[in-house]
């Protein structure tokens, strides 16, 4: 009967550890999902912005003006950002929460 017992209790264990470990790889793969999109949509931004400040330069007839104005924006973007910190936090924060409890 103890040994009845002590199998089940392993069994139990085990069952855990490996419920445990199926999680952490859910989430880890979900982590890396993410890192891997946000790569793609940065690089896919960054050649938006470049083709945007080579039309405003060809348009303004110096490509240099063209990339002052998308620095300009970047840096009005940056501000908004700057002043919305807390709200912008709490948004990432739930995202993140939501992704961790699922």
């Amino acid at each position: 009967m103890f040994n009845i017992f002590k199998d089940y209790i392993s069994k139990k264990i085990e069952l855990a550890k490996l419920e445990a470990k199926e999680k952490m790889a859910e989430k880890i793969s979900g982590i890396v999902f993410a890192a891997i999109m946000a790569m793609m949509v940065l690089l896919f931004s960054i050649m938006v912005n470049i083709g945007l400040a080579l039309l405003i330069g060809s348009y303004l007839a110096k490509i240099s003006y063209g990339f002052l104005i998308v620095s300009g924006g970047h840096i009005l973007l940056l501000l908004i950002f700057i002043l919305a910190k807390k709200s912008v936090k709490s948004v990432l924060a739930n995202i993140v929460f939501k992704i961790l409890n699922k």
